[in-house]
């Protein structure tokens, strides 16, 4: 049950980094582009 809870905090993490990623065109607002390179950071990382 573990692994589930790991795998589907995974996926929710890049689902938010990617919606933020088309959000920050240019990556002129800093705030986007923290919570896009902190989603995929916590993607990557619980995988």
């Amino acid at each position: 049950m573990n692994g589930w809870v790991w795998l589907s905090f995974a996926i929710a993490a890049e689902v938010l980094a990617t919606s933020t990623l088309k959000a920050n065109t240019g990556f002129v607002r800093p705030s986007l582009l923290a919570v896009t390179v902190l989603g995929y950071v916590a993607a990557f990382s619980s995988s």
